[in-house]
């Protein structure tokens, strides 16, 4: 595993992420009927990542279905959080996080932080699986990339808040294969075949 700060280069571990990031159409017709903005998501193929901030015992964390990388020069990524949820306040307190795109072998931290084993607040974490870079966030350890973000804006849309977050340290494995979401389950992809421009 390397880390490095980043300046003013770009930060190529975004690049990755977006190539893996595998989109499928949501929708066959251009309505849906009830329900069907829910069950889109289910469809579409994402990178599992997880959303965490805070210290010590004020640490939180959740795994997140909606983020992206927003910019490459400068480095930004975002991530919606809901308002609700107890990573969300730590969060826009401490004014940074760390943003994971979780690996293939991290499916038990992928469903811990989505609540699904019971666990809630800093119990989620363990010392195997973090450390810290420049902010003070905890980044977890042995993802396929992390990235420590300081809070550039943020954005209230109904029950969500956008954060938007100037990456100003990064971790990578380029060695390793992203965890996948996709049919409401967590799985990995053995094969990819790359479309052929006008086939």
């Amino acid at each position: 595993m390397s880390a490095v700060t980043i300046g003013s280069t770009a930060c190529h571990s975004i690049a990755l992420w977006e190539a893996q990031h595998v989109r499928a159409r949501s929708c066959r017709s251009e309505t849906c009927g009830d329900g069907g903005l829910q069950n889109a998501p289910q469809i579409r193929c994402r990178v599992g990542l997880l959303v965490a901030s805070g210290q010590g015992a004020d640490r939180r964390g959740l795994t997140v279905t909606a983020a992206t990388s927003l910019c490459v020069e400068p480095p930004m990524v975002l991530a919606c959080i809901n308002r609700n949820a107890e990573a969300h306040d730590v969060i826009l307190r401490t004014g940074a996080f760390s943003w994971n795109v979780l690996a293939a072998d991290q499916v038990r931290l992928a469903e811990r932080f989505a609540a699904m084993d019971g666990s809630k607040g800093a119990s989620r974490f363990t010392p195997v699986d973090w450390h810290d870079l420049a902010t003070g966030a905890p980044v977890l350890l042995h993802s396929v990339c992390s990235f420590d973000c300081r809070i550039e804006d943020t954005l209230q849309v109904s029950t969500h808040t956008i954060i938007m977050g100037a990456v100003v340290a990064q971790s990578h494995n380029p060695d390793k294969r992203s965890l996948i979401y996709a049919a409401g389950r967590f799985g990995t992809l053995e094969y990819f075949d790359l479309a052929v421009p006008g086939k």
